[in-house]
């Protein structure tokens, strides 16, 4: 035995663990009872030597080519579908959205204001003016309807800014995939753009008509605030503010 083997402290070229270096060679033969502390035979050494010569195997290589190329087709899937639903999104919410918001402003506002107009269509003249004096006391109607039109211009001004901020987010988004794409097809990476554009392109579609359904069933049917409850909530309000309506 003692001619066959020697101690790992006497082979000063292979000191430490060779456990790894075995492992990579795939090569040697080792006793299956002997421990670490203890080196190869003659025969064993010169096979590692001439092992360490040989070309490393592809295994390992393949395998994280597979897993780099899962990873990237998931990269390029999720990054395309925040782009459609970015673009789907400040579609939906600037034409659908924000039109059915003000739709239902103005409906729930022009219905406590059309009970008070229908309430004067008939005012004579003098009642006209007798009526005007009263509410003069109260309301500056050349200030109001100035202060109504620098609101809509602001307003108008501050939501363009808004849409303009959000085709940013898609300009970002999209450059990003871009010019991933570009060095994707510049380098010749295997990318499964049919599976990736059907699945996404299907998803965003049947997304779009459960949105349109969702506000066209849900959000615009619910009934918020009414007119009689806003009128409820302002004579309250005089009553105890001001001590009018106490009869």
């Amino acid at each position: 035995m003692d001619a066959v083997f020697v101690e790992m402290k006497d082979v000063e070229e292979l000191r430490g663990s060779i456990n790894a270096k075995v492992s990579l060679a795939n090569r040697l033969k080792r006793p299956m009872a002997l421990s670490e502390s203890f080196a190869y035979s003659d025969e064993n050494l010169s096979r590692f030597e001439n092992a360490k010569d040989s070309p490393v195997s592809t295994e390992n290589l393949e395998v994280n080519n597979e897993i780099f190329l899962y990873s990237l087709n998931t990269v390029m899937r999720f990054l395309f579908h925040i782009v459609l639903i970015s673009v789907f999104e400040s579609l939906f919410f600037f034409i659908y959205v924000s039109t059915l918001e003000d739709s239902g402003i103005e409906k729930t506002v022009g219905g406590f204001i059309n009970s008070a107009v229908d309430s004067c269509t008939n005012f004579t003249q003098s009642e006209a003016l007798v009526a005007t004096d009263i509410l003069s006391l109260f309301i500056n109607s050349t200030q109001t309807i100035q202060q109504g039109q620098i609101a809509f211009e602001h307003r108008k001004v501050f939501n363009s800014n808004l849409f303009v901020r959000a085709w940013i987010y898609v300009g970002c988004f999209g450059t990003v995939f871009v010019l991933i794409s570009a060095c994707v097809l510049y380098k010749k990476i295997k990318i499964q753009w049919k599976t990736m554009l059907v699945e996404n392109i299907g998803m965003v579609l049947m997304l779009a008509a459960y949105e349109y359904m969702f506000f066209s069933t849900i959000i615009f049917p619910y009934q918020p605030i009414s007119a009689a409850e806003i009128s409820e909530n302002a004579i309250e309000d005089l009553q105890q503010s001001c001590g009018l309506f106490t009869n």
